[in-house]
């Protein structure tokens, strides 16, 4: 069990507060397939991919099927409930109906329509989603620990995947040896729900370019968006990995990153908005004369999810608080040529903000 019954029991007794006080009779979180295993997790402890959190003013259960019975008996600390050969969402509206439920809080931006309108028959419903996901924001020290051990699985991990470069020849290979290292330094793995970043060339321009088959050449460079999985938590980390002597050009645009990252850490403080620490590093790109070719926001939050609450963009209405886990990740693309971008984790303190995944180099150097 990760996640004592203490700290889940103060976890729901939080949701509570924010949701059953204002509308609910009870929050019903499920996970379906995998999907929305992260606030399950979160609610209850379960690691497995079908079952759902029925929360209560008083009570809470979790329903599950006999695949996973006895596993939700060892991990969730409170009652739970044997569907017995109904779906899923049967079994759900059953128990709900014993326990005379007739306002119910969901996350309706982690349901499907199917799901949403086979409730809204039975119940009335009421969006819980924001609720759900500020709970989740503020970090406790031992989920910052947590992330931490991430950060550390996931250097150790790409300092072990560029020291074997002579056996690697192509994208796909990078990242199958990075998935690799990850598992056998004992992380859970990569990221659960996303694919890592690996693009060489002319195709790192692409922020978001998944490993491909093409070959590496002296001269360019690797970018690599990754991260640990470490107890169901997650790290997310961006590094440029320099194939011979790189063009002078480029080497200048990573020092631009590098700055215009310094800029923007410098702003992360309690009651700092995102807006500023978004604004802190494009200045310095624009600058420099690049700030068309920054596309992306400068950040945001990691936890269960390598994308979550708060958001660091120019649009951002969010502020920062103590426990927040976030990333500054500033970048250059430019079509055709190629792009860079630099990524660190940084958890918000009284005192301001602690970079926590320093122990990966800020580049390195290759040769093939």
């Amino acid at each position: 069990m990760v996640f004592s019954g203490a700290l889940i029991n103060k976890r729901l007794d939080k949701l509570r507060e924010k949701t059953l006080k204002k509308a609910s009779d009870a929050v019903f979180i499920p996970v379906i397939e995998g999907y929305n295993w992260q606030s399950c997790y979160y609610f209850s402890g379960f690691t497995g991919s079908s079952g759902a959190v029925v929360v209560t003013q008083r009570d809470a259960f979790f329903i599950t099927d006999a695949r996973y019975t006895t596993q939700a008996a060892f991990e969730v600390p409170f009652d739970v409930v044997d569907r017995k050969g109904s779906r899923l969402i049967d079994g759900a509206i059953e128990l709900m109906k014993k326990l005379s439920v007739k306002r119910l809080g969901v996350q309706e931006d982690k349901m499907s329509v199917s799901l949403y309108f086979s409730l809204a028959k039975e119940f009335e419903m009421f969006d819980v989603s924001q609720d759900v996901s500020s709970i989740r924001r503020e970090k406790t020290k031992e989920e910052v620990d947590l992330i931490k051990k991430a950060c550390d699985l996931a250097a150790c991990a790409l300092k072990d995947t560029v020291a074997s470069m002579k056996d690697v020849r192509t994208e796909k290979e990078f990242d199958a040896l990075l998935e690799y290292n990850l598992a056998k330094i004992g992380a859970d793995g990569g990221w659960q729900d996303h694919k890592f970043i690996v693009a060489s060339g002319a195709r790192s321009a692409l922020p978001h370019g998944r490993a491909s088959d093409k070959a590496f050449s002296v001269g360019e460079w690797i970018t690599v968006d990754f991260g640990a999985r470490y107890k169901g938590y997650v790290s997310d980390i961006t590094r440029n990995v320099f194939l011979g002597d790189i063009p002078e050009e480029w080497k200048d645009r990573h020092e631009i990153l590098l700055e215009a990252q310094r800029a923007a850490a410098q702003v992360l403080r309690p009651g700092a908005r995102c807006a500023d620490v978004d604004a802190a590093a494009r200045n310095v790109i624009e600058k420099a004369g690049y700030g068309s070719a920054f596309t992306h926001g400068t950040g945001h939050g990691i936890g269960l999810d390598v994308h979550e609450a708060p958001t660091l963009s120019p649009s951002s209405k969010d502020v920062l608080v103590v426990g927040d886990v976030v990333t500054i990740e500033p970048g250059i693309y430019i079509e055709g040529v190629g792009g860079m971008r630099v990524e660190d984790n940084y958890v918000i303190t009284p005192q301001g903000a602690e970079c926590i995944s320093s122990a990966v180099p800020k580049v390195f150097m290759v040769s093939i």
